[in-house]
């Protein structure tokens, strides 16, 4: 190992030689037997000559190559040779041992290994930032390894915000599903709360007409024979007519029952659903929540026990109707203490 060394900072002395194996072999083991702390400038000047060379020897004899020319293993020869493609090809280091003032230059060869962890593009900063060039290759691990956790620690919470967003948008959306159906379940409790109404006018139109319907009055003495008949054909029309009435009622009386119970599921559904998506803390929902409250009460009023007092009492109307008219039909002699018994039984009702 008696050549000349010839550094990159003369270039025309380098070329005046031809470029064979023999003078590129001269060249590495000069810069071996030069850098007695092995830098990254001699790394890659070395690195440059193993590529070059491998490049020109025959195939299948790079192996004999190495042996004969330097004294590196093949690993070794690889680890110097990616040296020389990352740092020098690709950051454009290694020009001369003075012409770059970059801390990789001056790094040892094993710092320079370890940074090849690192981003390309973050490497240099980050070997600034740490004094690469002089701490320890077990103190620049520590340093790649708190960065690694440290970069591990920020997308992990990266990932979380994301999925906290994520979760936040779900829950919003769930929760404007479930004030979309809360209010469609309040317009149909409204429309349900207008047809109990409507119910409760028809059946006070029709004691209207009841009450307001003249009572038929006997203008002669009736045969005993004659009331007798009309009496039995009245009370079996009457009878017909309450068992029509009173299966109408009944049919009237159980829809009223599916009604408000379809109205209490329907109410309960739509709390559980406000519930569930936190619909308390929004104004919205707060107001919908009122809403929701006004149907309970007028559910615990319940359409379906007043549906049945109107049932009842329309049935008493037709009764008393009735009453009326068989009282024009007793005798005079007994009418005043009918006329007495009814009129006591109203006054108890007053009373």
């Amino acid at each position: 190992m008696n050549e000349t060394f010839m550094t990159p900072a003369s270039p025309a002395g380098a070329m005046a030689k031809e470029r064979t194996p023999e003078v590129v072999g001269a060249e590495v083991r000069n810069l071996t037997s030069a850098a007695k702390y092995l830098t990254v400038w001699y790394a890659i000047e070395i690195g440059r000559r193993l590529t070059e060379a491998k490049e020109l020897v025959a195939h299948g004899e790079w192996m004999d190559w190495l042996k004969n020319e330097t004294e590196f293993s093949q690993s070794a020869a690889n680890r110097l040779m990616r040296i020389y493609v990352e740092y020098g090809q690709k950051m454009g280091l290694g020009i001369a041992p003075d012409g770059n003032s970059s801390t990789l230059i001056n790094m040892s060869v094993s710092n320079a290994l370890k940074l090849l962890t690192v981003q390309e593009e973050e490497r240099e900063e980050f070997a600034l930032e740490v004094d690469a060039e002089h701490i320890s290759t077990r103190e620049l691990e520590e340093a790649i390894r708190e960065r690694d956790e440290a970069i591990k620690r920020e997308k992990e919470a990266l990932a979380r915000e994301n999925d906290t967003k994520h979760n936040l948008q779900m829950a919003e959306s769930r929760l404007e599903d479930a004030l979309r159906e809360a209010r469609e379940e309040a317009t149909a409790a409204r429309k349900q709360n207008e047809e109990f109404s409507a119910l409760e006018k028809e059946y006070i139109d029709r004691i209207t007409a009841l009450e307001n319907r003249p009572v038929e009055v006997a203008v002669q003495e009736p045969d005993p024979a004659e009331i007798e008949r009309l009496v039995k054909e009245k009370t079996d029309a009457y009878k017909a007519e309450k068992d029509k009435a009173l299966e109408t009622f009944a049919e009237a009386q159980e829809k009223a029952k599916a009604d408000a119970e379809k109205l209490r599921e329907r109410l309960k559904a739509a709390e559980e659903k406000l519930a569930a998506a936190g619909a308390e803390d929004k104004a919205e929902a707060q107001a919908l929540r009122g809403e929701v409250e006004t149907l309970k009460k007028q559910l615990a009023m319940s359409s379906e026990k007043l549906a049945v007092f109107k049932l009842r009492f329309e049935t008493w109307q037709e009764d008393y109707h009735r009453m009326q008219q068989a009282l024009a039909l007793v005798p005079e002699e007994q009418r005043e203490k009918c006329d007495a018994a009814v009129k006591a039984v109203l006054a108890g009702w007053s009373a």
